[in-house]
């Protein structure tokens, strides 16, 4: 977020950084307030033009707003559980018919 503002806003890019309880806010504005932030589309990806679609991929909440003529992006990324969930039990191993004995040793 932080180089497509640079590379796409206008200066003085700030960016905040803010812990809330359940994560970071991350907040990049910039003076381009009448230019809101696109996405990339029909543009071969080794140009760039990736950095929205991470930023929606990776987050847990984003959007964008204009406030006191500044373009606002932001991205909550919320902490990852203290431990990891009670996964479902593993798959049978496949065996043969003949022997019944797992194909995997």
């Amino acid at each position: 977020m932080t180089s497509n503002g640079l590379r796409h806003g206008q200066t003085s890019v700030r960016v905040v950084v803010t812990t809330i309880q359940i994560g970071r806010l991350i907040d990049v504005s910039d003076a381009a307030a009448d230019r809101p932030p696109t996405l990339a589309v029909g543009r071969n990806a080794a140009q760039g033009g990736l950095g929205l679609y991470l930023v929606a991929r990776l987050s847990a909440a984003h959007g964008w707003m204009v406030q006191d003529d500044r373009k606002h992006v932001w991205a909550r990324l919320d902490y990852a559980p203290r431990s990891a969930p009670d996964l479902a039990p593993p798959l049978p191993r496949p065996r043969d018919e003949t022997t019944g004995r797992s194909q995997f040793q």
